[in-house]
């Protein structure tokens, strides 16, 4: 009997100790996962940092300025370049001209137009 209860304690004193080094591997893994974790933060931080300081710069009203005045011929609105509400109405409304191509327009409302024409047969042929 002795002998049975030896190997018993002997079983289970070796499970206990594969049990306890899985467990610890486990843990292990589980630092060492958030170890990493900690580290990409870290990376993605000082990015953000970086990218901030950057936009930074690139939005600073005088680089914006020497940028604007040696790479484009932009100058600040004339008075005839506004147009009051009826003005534009009138510019841009293509009932305001009977003569006016609504294909320029409309032209997703034209090619539906057409394409129905063409599945009803009313088309031009």
């Amino acid at each position: 009997m002795s002998r049975i209860a030896l190997m018993f304690s002997l079983a289970f004193l070796a499970a206990s100790a594969v049990g306890r080094y899985q467990a610890e591997r486990a843990v292990k893994n589980v630092e060492e996962l958030i170890a990493d974790t900690e580290r990409e933060i870290a990376v993605a931080e000082r990015d953000v940092r970086a990218l901030e300081t950057s936009r930074a710069y690139l939005e600073r009203p005088d680089r914006l300025e020497r940028v604007a005045e040696a790479g484009t011929d932009l100058q600040p609105l004339s008075r005839s370049q506004l147009l009051t509400a009826a003005e534009f109405v009138s510019r841009f409304d293509p009932s305001a001209d009977p003569n006016a191509d609504p294909s320029v327009y409309y032209p997703d409302r034209v090619i539906r137009q057409a394409q129905a024409e063409t599945s009803t047969g009313k088309g031009g042929n």
